[in-house]
């Protein structure tokens, strides 16, 4: 993918530590440059977008159909490396996801260490944390007690295995459904109940009589 790879270094490039040699100023560091990363590609596929619409408008007026067939293979090129900045991409997300947990274990570090679990999850490193999530939930279902408590104090105790984020997909297809017309107030209102209201919320709320 030409010189993408070179963006996702970091904790996920060269010689990889471990979460117990990690800081938490340091995953932050790394979630901040690769949403800065992240927001490059999404402006370099509106650019290539852009590029592949204007020339298709370019072609289609065009009357020899040698100079389509030209035109048409240079929107072929740039259809290719736009969805090679999309696979780009899809990997940068998933990092800034697994940098954000990593963040999240470090800040619960003492917790883990007094209850034993540090051990279990201190030496993963980051490019395998999500299998490693992944094989946690397996044996949490399976009823091993340390895996579900190691869970718990993640706060994922009660998610199912999914190979994609739910509520990521959820938030997704609310902003597809919404469109691109300025959102009312009331839209948005129900946007939150509807998508980012947690059930502990609903339970709180007080029947109507």
């Amino acid at each position: 993918m030409k010189n993408f790879v070179g963006k996702l270094t970091g904790l996920f490039g060269g010689r990889l530590s471990a979460i117990d040699k990690m800081t938490t100023n340091q995953l932050e560091d790394e979630k901040i440059r690769l949403q800065t990363v992240q927001e490059g590609f999404i402006k370099q596929v509106k650019e290539l977008e852009d590029k592949k619409r204007t020339l298709f408008e370019e072609g289609r007026k065009r009357k020899s159909a040698l100079e389509k067939q030209a035109i048409a293979v240079q929107i072929k090129q740039v259809d290719d490396e736009a969805k090679d900045v999309v696979k780009a991409n899809s990997i940068v997300s998933r990092q800034i996801l697994v940098t954000g947990k990593l963040a999240q274990i470090k800040r619960r570090e003492k917790l883990l260490k007094s209850e034993g679990l540090w051990g279990v999850i201190g030496s993963v490193q980051p490019e395998q944390l999500e299998q490693f999530m992944l094989d946690i939930k397996v044996k949490s279902k399976q009823g091993d007690a340390q895996s579900k408590r190691l869970l718990e104090i993640l706060g994922e105790g009660d998610m199912e295995i999914e190979t994609a984020d739910p509520e990521i997909s959820k938030i997704v297809a609310a902003m597809e459904e919404a469109g691109e017309e300025e959102l009312t107030e009331s839209a948005w209102e129900n946007i939150e109940k509807n998508v980012f209201k947690s059930e502990a919320e609903d339970k709180e709320e007080p029947e109507k009589a």
